[in-house]
């Protein structure tokens, strides 16, 4: 595997956590292929799902966008190339951050674990087709997503 390649990949998935904390939904979307395989059971449960990608970063802005702030850490980027797939496996941390449990003491939900994304070449440009998220903590408040949900609406 190329030095230049291995990087293209790691920018691909870099990219979409760096998109989303940043409001680029046009940056979202151009990460991914037009449908993915999708699997955040570990986290929310349910059941892993093929997902068309406009209805997906429809989902995510609608859970983003009323934050105060959300950031994506990404790092441990083990890559492995075939032909014309790659599979990046990803260290993350996300930190969700809305309101104040009290003045000067923000209101946190952190998670932690790794990805497993899979990319594949569309017209020269690595696209996320899959996304595997495998928690191993959390900490702070889940409800900190429904309150901003619910302060949106």
């Amino acid at each position: 595997m190329s030095e230049s390649t291995r990087s293209e990949v790691m920018e691909a998935v870099n990219r979409l956590g760096f998109s989303m904390d940043t409001g680029n939904w046009a940056g979202v979307r151009g990460c991914l292929a037009d449908t993915l395989y999708t699997d955040y059971t570990s986290l929310v449960g349910g059941d892993p799902a093929d997902v068309a990608a406009d209805d997906l970063v429809a989902a995510w802005k609608q859970a983003i966008v009323p934050l105060d702030a959300i950031q994506h850490v990404v790092g441990s980027h083990i890559v492995t190339l075939g032909s014309d797939e790659a599979v990046c496996t990803a260290q993350v941390i996300c930190t969700h951050r809305f309101g104040e449990r009290e003045p000067g003491v923000a209101d946190l939900w952190s998670v932690a674990g790794h990805y497993e994304y899979k990319l594949s070449l569309v017209d020269g440009v690595w696209k996320i087709h899959s996304a595997v998220f495998t928690l191993l903590w959390e900490t702070g408040d889940r409800g900190v997503m429904e309150r901003a949900a619910n302060a949106a609406s």
